[in-house]
């Protein structure tokens, strides 16, 4: 499961509800005010050292943005619909965030909580509130492909992330108001969750049920740390100490109380799964783009115009020598198979000719041999 993405996803819908509305708000006020100024029968909205701005301008514009906005939506769409197959996993998991979204809306903003959510998927092209399942499933997939763009081509960050023992871990804490004095209830609380461990309960389980921090709910999980993270000394030695899929044999204690710590994992993939991908488009946003283009040229995708095309590369900020670059890469793929195709076919006709030499100059040995054999017989004759 993938906690941070349950925790942040919506952020997403919620930004692009707000930009939408405030388009189509504003375009809806310019479009219907009277200014009290007119200049050949057009409203004039403003005027900057004697340029007057009317109303129908500003429509115009954005209108404009706002159809733009709408075309590069459906387009990265598209191309995440194309990635991958939908798998039951991945609709189990899409199923389960909406379902989280949908009780946090409720219970925010009580009987008219799906006018909310409705409008921020109407905004993004969906019909109806059941839609919401389809907008994690495709979110899932987006980060699948930014995932796989990113492992290909390692970031700064990803490899300073890796030499400084990058890892997933979770944790369950028992929290002691006296660390070095734990009262009877809190040994009692140790001792459970000891008992659940060595029955062969899975440690997420064991954290929702007993851990008193905030991420029992989440299963314990903490994300990605490395040497770098602020944690507690003790806690952070500990949890570094670990290889993957290892506890803490050993009680962990900290001010907070005492700690059992899991080292979930140390593979990029999951490191940037659980919070460094974010860090990693947060710091560069062009990364998104550019990986949403390499997918789109993977999967081959054609356009009705060139005026199409080229607005939606100015928008990912696609230049020719990114295009150049993905170009060269597909180039050198398909040289590559060529050139192993060739080496193979090359050492398989080798490979037979040298058999048929050999061939031969057995038959040839073999021939001398009979010619040999029939003199020396002669010769005994």
């Amino acid at each position: 499961m993938k906690e941070i993405f349950k925790k942040y996803a919506f952020v997403f819908i919620a930004a692009i509800f707000f930009t939408a509305l405030i388009i189509a708000y504003t375009a809806n006020y310019f479009s219907q005010q009277t200014p009290s100024k007119t200049v050949d029968g057009q409203d004039v909205v403003f005027s900057v050292n004697g340029t007057n701005i009317t109303a129908d301008e500003l429509f115009a514009e954005y209108e404009s943005s706002y159809a733009d906005n709408a075309l590069l939506n459906a387009f990265s769409n598209a191309i995440v619909d194309e990635y991958e197959e939908t798998t039951d996993e991945m609709r189990e998991e899409a199923e389960t965030n909406a379902n989280s979204v949908l009780l946090y809306y409720q219970s925010y903003y009580g009987s008219s909580y799906q006018d909310y959510i409705l409008e921020a998927l109407v905004s993004m092209g969906y019909d109806s509130i059941d839609d919401l399942t389809d907008y994690f499933i495709r979110m899932e997939k987006y980060y699948d492909l930014v995932d796989d763009y990113l492992l290909a081509n390692p970031t700064t960050e990803m490899t300073e992330y890796q030499n400084l023992q990058g890892r997933v871990v979770s944790h369950i804490l028992v929290s002691m108001d006296d660390p070095d004095n734990p009262t009877d209830e809190e040994l009692e609380k140790v001792e459970a969750i000891e008992t659940a461990l060595q029955n062969g309960e899975d440690f997420a389980d064991v954290a929702i049920e007993y851990s008193d921090d905030s991420s029992a709910s989440s299963g314990g999980l903490l994300g990605a740390i490395n040497s770098e993270t602020e944690y507690v000394e003790e806690f952070l030695e500990a949890a570094l100490a670990l290889n993957a899929g290892e506890i803490t044999t050993d009680w962990v204690k900290t001010d907070y109380g005492w700690h059992l710590i899991k080292c979930d994992s140390t593979d990029m993939a999951d490191i940037l799964d659980n919070g460094l991908r974010d860090d990693i488009l947060d710091a560069d946003s062009s990364i998104a783009y550019t990986a949403m283009w390499e997918a789109a040229q993977t999967i081959g995708v054609t356009f009705a115009d060139e005026e199409t095309e080229a607005m939606i590369k100015e928008n990912f900020g696609i230049t020719d020598e990114t295009t150049d670059e993905t170009t060269e890469e597909t180039t050198d793929e398909t040289t590559d198979e060529s050139s192993d195709t060739t080496d193979e076919t090359t050492d398989s006709t080798t490979d037979e000719s040298s058999d048929t030499t050999d061939d031969t100059a057995d038959a040839e040995a073999t021939a001398e041999a009979t010619e040999d054999t029939s003199t020396d017989d002669s010769a005994t004759e």
